[in-house]
């Protein structure tokens, strides 16, 4: 699986929860972490996707914040206008630490996505 940094599109053109679906609108949010490789970085995403599926939950798309790229926050923004005008949002992230490069105080972040109404899931230690 490559996830570079770029959002995954998972066509799903006749599930859309905006549809009449059941199910949620789902996206995986990551940063890349300085200690984490590749590899393990698939298999933390493979482990969120089976988190989400447990819950019945489909992954429409995957953000990975790359750490190399400036300005910082591009994945965060491209996922904030994925999730706009949905009607059941849901945010999958590792943890609160993954929004650490987006700002001085994470939990400030976490509220701003809890303020458009997406619910947020943590799945445990995926790393």
């Amino acid at each position: 699986m490559e996830w570079g940094g770029r959002a995954e599109h998972i066509p799903q053109p006749d599930h859309s929860p905006d549809r009449g679906c059941p199910k949620a609108f789902a996206v995986m949010y990551l940063q890349e972490q300085g200690h984490v490789t590749h590899d393990e970085m698939d298999r933390a995403i493979e482990r969120m996707r089976e988190f989400a599926q447990f819950r019945s939950l489909e992954v429409t798309e995957i953000f990975v914040e790359q750490l190399e790229i400036q300005p910082y926050g591009i994945a965060y923004r491209a996922m904030l206008g994925q999730l706009r005008g949905r009607k059941e949002r849901v945010l999958i992230t590792p943890g609160v630490h993954h929004f650490s490069n987006l700002h001085d105080d994470p939990p400030v972040i976490l509220e701003e996505i809890k303020n458009l109404g997406v619910m947020v899931l943590f799945p445990g230690h995926v790393e």
